[in-house]
């Protein structure tokens, strides 16, 4: 997708005029895209550290095991809580067989 942003942007850059301003940000939007995509094949979606899962989405996010007061589960998102913090993870973006194993992890732990 950002390559077809990034080919778009350079189109209309040598077809319109020097002045306009959109090729430019056709490019930024495909760099952006492409940038994601690199970030998200080298970095896993969600990690247990320690007594730690943390979570890297757009900023990281992380919470402690040993606190986890609450696991709720709905529609492919899992919700856990402890009493100062509220994350989500979504389990499509995980394996079948480690997303099981996870959640198994995770209601036992409770």
């Amino acid at each position: 997708m950002g390559i077809l942003w990034i080919c778009a942007g350079l189109l209309q850059a040598f077809t319109v005029s020097r002045s306009d301003i959109a090729p430019y940000i056709f490019i930024a939007i495909g760099i952006l895209y492409l940038s994601w995509y690199v970030y998200r094949s080298k970095v896993p979606y969600i990690q247990v550290k320690g007594n730690k899962l943390v979570i890297h989405n757009f900023w990281r996010e992380n919470i402690t095991l040993t606190e986890l007061c609450h696991l709720e589960e709905n529609a492919g998102r899992v919700y856990l809580k402890t009493h100062s913090k509220k994350i989500r993870f979504q389990t499509y973006l995980i394996e079948p067989q480690a997303s099981e194993e996870l959640l198994s992890y995770l209601r036992t732990e409770r």
